[in-house]
């Protein structure tokens, strides 16, 4: 959407400047038409995760107030992990019932309760969340090296 506002407002065009992969130094200047970047992996990105045969979790996108709650340089990886995920489930559901208002301490216990190819799955929905995506091919003009480029995120396109 801040693409769309972005393009509509002062014009689809954007110059960034990218750093050419090959020696890791060059800087170069691209401008990027937006009218041509989409947002990729929302086709067969699924929100619902069944841990077990009969138990599932249903999870929703991170959202900015997430991202900003746990950007502290103090917080410990396992903190981001069970904090973004804690944030981040929507409901645990069963064939019986679906499980929405937990106490936190029902929610620690269960997500502390996962083994390991459990909360793989659950790393699997983040890490396939749908994202802006846009490859683009640059020239170091240094070493006459073509060089792709991915870029990612709204942080990419918006500098």
């Amino acid at each position: 959407m801040f693409i769309l506002i972005r393009g509509k407002s002062v014009g689809d065009n954007v110059d960034i400047t990218v750093t050419c992969p090959d020696d890791g130094e060059t800087n170069v200047p691209v401008t990027v038409n937006l009218s041509e970047i989409k947002v990729q992996g929302l086709e067969n990105h699924k929100k619902e995760i069944m841990v077990t045969d009969t138990i599932g979790l249903r999870m929703k996108y991170p959202t900015m107030d997430n991202v900003v709650k746990y950007s502290s340089k103090d917080t410990k990886a396992v903190d981001l992990t069970f904090g973004v995920v804690k944030d981040c489930l929507e409901c645990i559901f069963d064939e019986n019932e679906v499980y929405e208002d937990m106490s936190k301490k029902e929610l620690d216990e269960f997500i502390e309760s996962m083994n390991t190819d459990q909360f793989a799955e659950v790393q699997a929905f983040f890490d396939g969340i749908p994202r802006l995506r846009h490859e683009i091919t640059v020239t170091n003009p240094n070493t006459e090296k073509e060089n792709k480029i991915m870029l990612e995120g709204l942080q990419s396109f918006l500098g």
